[in-house]
């Protein structure tokens, strides 16, 4: 059995650029304050301004509801082309129904939930890579 394993910071920097290569050029990232997500942040972040990109904005989230209204109004003020996710599954879903329809969202494998029906419908329409490290196959999750 082979194992193959990617560091979360590099599959965030591959979602940069990613993103990054399909003409987008400002960004908003969504983390919470756990370190996980403050890793992916400072990544993406990193290799976006280093392909020339701009972070519009930085949020931090939790599942609280006004915390997500408030995250709602600052991609309303912030304007940006394209968002990261740098949250779970949990949180990401509950973030997307906040932010609506309005623009294009990526997030890393962490998004993922797996075969559950509903996590599917929530996370509709958001990218992430399917095979890190590999040939930027991305998915919308369906």
């Amino acid at each position: 059995m082979f194992v193959f394993g990617l560091q979360v910071e590099q599959e965030a920097r591959q979602i940069a650029g990613l993103a990054h290569d399909q003409g987008y050029r400002r960004v908003m990232i969504v983390s919470t304050q756990n370190a996980l997500s403050r890793r992916l942040a400072h990544s993406f972040a990193q290799e976006w301004t280093g392909r020339g990109g701009e972070v519009v904005r930085e949020e931090e989230t939790a599942s609280e509801p006004a915390v997500l209204i408030k995250l709602r109004e600052a991609l309303a003020a912030s304007a940006p082309e394209v968002v990261f996710f740098a949250l779970d599954a949990q949180l990401g879903r509950l973030a997307r129904s906040y932010l609506g329809q309005s623009v294009p969202i990526y997030g890393t494998s962490l998004l993922h939930a797996g075969s559950d029906p509903l996590a599917r419908i929530d996370l509709n329409g958001v990218m992430f890579v399917t095979c890190p490290g590999c040939c930027c196959r991305t998915t919308r999750l369906c």
